[in-house]
């Protein structure tokens, strides 16, 4: 939870590069909730908040990969690759 505590902690709105937050709604492992509360806090006019859950995990926390959720990571990378290009284009 020393993570989650350093978030808490942070100046989030201090980041102002564009910033991309992907995560499942069905999370096992972390608040979805918390997730979608913290978002607003990051400080960049470009940031978009992403919900996914294609992924091949029981507990929705590991969203691609080749050992826990193959069949998701070219969807994820596509996002990732569509936000970099929409910000740096």
């Amino acid at each position: 939870m020393g993570l989650v505590k350093l978030v808490d902690d942070s100046e989030l709105s201090q980041i102002k590069t564009p910033a991309l937050m992907i995560y499942s709604s069905k999370d096992q492992t972390i608040s979805p909730a918390a997730v979608e509360s913290t978002f607003p806090r990051f400080g960049s006019m470009k940031k978009e908040l992403v919900e996914f859950s294609e992924t091949e995990d029981p507990s929705y926390h590991i969203l691609a990969g080749d050992l826990m959720s193959p069949s998701s990571t070219e969807s994820l990378a596509k996002l990732i690759t569509d936000f970099l290009k929409r910000q740096f284009n």
